[in-house]
């Protein structure tokens, strides 16, 4: 039988890993979250998730019960409940069609996050994909071409341009301790051996770069070509700065071998930002591999790839009762990024969490299969979509849109676990029209330099 599909809001649950954060309100087969970042950033925070309640367990109190089959018509009362808690719908809307409209309806959605939803997002690779375990095929529950009159371009493209100002104008908004690793996050690994220093013009031009590899990714997964300047955002004043950044060649790949003596230094590849939450936790290097010592802290990797469509991995070389697993998506300023992670534990093994200003929401968990020494333990992160693989095999999946535009990766790790050969990566988009390695629109007089420096 299928699941019974709920609207409610989020319960929460505290354990030795990840401390108190949220989870379903139940045991589920799927969830989709529908809460704004503002409210996924807190305990306190208020919102809503759809939360397919597994058959034959009870329905949590309060909740609203859409029922199990998700091409029949609301009823007055599920629309009635729907708009109260903010989402438009019509008895004419099937419950299919409404959970769209959740996502890719102007009115429902808020591209900044702060005050509804993110809305869903998609590409020309991979569609428009909106997954919730226990219905549809696979649990894919809407799966459509991403065309150029699609919805999803205009979503797609707010939350794009919302992302693109905050980042050029990230280095205005750090300060103190924070914007001098900003700075030095931009050495390169001779320059680090070399012990020199970046000035911050230096490392705004490298920023840039970052920014103009991005506006080529997306160019060519929204477009199919090197460079549109929709891509670019338009309608704030603030804007007109923009307009003639351009593009340059994508290709990124960070690794990290951890082949380093100094036990408390994280990497020789990488400039590491550890324990990111603050929790005191720890890991060193010990025989030229990451081991966790207490707690299970999220570590950074403190440089860029070129977009934030990417796959994070390692391979798990001792498994341990804290979690641990790859991060992406992962904030140069906040302990925020999506997590896959493995534990030597029968109950819940593998389990994919959303992690907003360090307040953890599980999004989907795997029971058995733990992972095998020396296993690879890879996230991918793609539109709206996260799936963490053991191996070949996909453990966890999930549709969520919160966290969107942040181009580094990381890792957590458990006490007595043990990691090897961390890597993170762009996604494969399709080839480019040219291989010019740098662009500036037809008519720019901006050099690189001045182009860079705000």
């Amino acid at each position: 039988m299928p699941p019974t599909l709920v609207v409610h809001p989020w319960d929460t649950v505290i354990d030795d890993n990840m401390g108190l954060h949220y989870i379903a309100p139940g045991i589920v087969t799927g969830l989709i979250d529908y809460r704004s970042n503002t409210d996924r950033s807190n305990m306190a925070g208020d919102g809503v998730g759809f939360f397919a309640i597994k058959d034959g367990e009870s329905l949590p109190s309060g909740t609203l019960n859409l029922g199990s089959d998700l091409e029949a018509f609301l009823t007055i009362s599920q629309v009635n409940g729907l708009n109260r808690i903010g989402i438009a719908a019509r008895t004419s809307d099937k419950i299919v069609g409404m959970i769209r409209g959740a996502y890719l309806n102007p009115v429902n959605y808020d591209a900044t996050g702060v005050d509804k939803c993110k809305p869903l997002r998609g590409s020309k690779r991979n569609g428009v994909k909106i997954r919730l375990n226990g219905f549809g095929d696979n649990g894919l529950i809407i799966s459509e071409r991403f065309t150029p009159d699609h919805v999803a371009l205009t979503s797609t493209l707010a939350v794009r341009h919302v992302d693109y100002r905050r980042n050029r104008q990230l280095p205005n908004t750090l300060s103190g301790n924070e914007k001098a690793r900003w700075i030095q996050s931009f050495r390169t690994k001779a320059e680090r051996v070399g012990q020199e220093t970046l000035t911050e013009e230096q490392a705004r031009e490298r920023w840039l770069t970052v920014m103009r590899k991005w506006n080529n990714y997306d160019s060519i997964k929204l477009f199919g070509r090197n460079f549109d300047s929709r891509v670019l955002p338009n309608g704030e004043p603030e804007d007109e700065e923009y307009t003639d950044e351009g593009w340059e060649q994508r290709t990124t790949r960070l690794t990290e071998g951890f082949n380093t003596a100094d036990p408390d230094t994280l990497g020789a590849d990488q400039t590491w930002a550890e324990d990111v939450a603050s929790t005191g936790a720890d890991v060193d290097v010990v025989s030229n591999q990451a081991k966790g010592i207490s707690g299970a802290p999220r570590n950074r990797a403190e440089a860029d790839v070129s977009t934030d469509d990417h796959s994070t991995q390692l391979d798990l070389t001792t498994i341990a009762a804290g979690g641990t697993g790859p991060n992406c998506r992962f904030s140069p300023s906040a302990d925020t990024s999506y997590h896959y992670t493995a534990i030597d534990n029968e109950e819940i093994t593998h389990r994919l969490f959303e992690i907003t200003a360090s307040t953890a929401s599980l999004l989907d968990t795997h029971v058995g299969d733990i992972p095998t020494v020396t296993a690879v333990l890879k996230l991918t992160v793609v539109d709206s979509s996260q799936e963490g693989f053991d191996g070949a095999t996909s453990r966890v999946v999930g549709t969520d849109t919160a966290i969107t535009g942040n181009v580094r990766g990381g890792f957590n790790i458990g006490a007595d676990a043990i990691i090897d050969d961390w890597q993170v990566e762009d996604e494969a988009v399709g080839t480019t029209l040219s291989q010019v390695e740098r662009h500036y629109p037809r008519g720019s007089t901006r050099g690189v330099l001045r182009g860079a420096i705000r």
